[in-house]
């Protein structure tokens, strides 16, 4: 119940999900529905350590200049190819990316 209140005042505006998912963690944990050793264990610290890598990747990249010229290609490639040839194409370039860097750098570059 928490959750779905958690998620329906996020989707309305209310409040950001940040802190709606935040109360509804710290609701669960109040009411017993769940021990904070469970709440913890529930953590996935690997998920974490890669957003938070990912973070500093788009900062050097976006430093860098990198993603406004590959950004600038894309937008100048798609009047000539059409919207279909064109997702295929960022599919393509996206499918190369993620084999030679993370998928976390993949989705922060492009």
């Amino acid at each position: 119940l928490s959750l779905g209140v958690s998620l329906l005042l996020s989707a309305l505006g209310y409040i950001p999900l940040l802190h709606s998912a935040a109360a509804a963690a710290f609701l669960q944990v109040g009411c017993g529905c769940l021990t904070l050793e469970q709440a913890l264990n529930a953590i996935d610290f690997r998920v974490l350590l890669t957003i938070s890598a990912s973070f500093g990747l788009g900062s050097a990249i976006e430093n860098t200049h990198v993603s406004s010229l590959l950004g600038a290609a894309l937008s100048a490639l798609e009047p000539y190819l059409g919207i279909v040839p064109f997702l295929a194409v960022l599919f393509s370039l996206t499918a190369l990316t993620s084999c030679v860097v993370s998928n976390a750098a993949t989705v922060v570059l492009l």
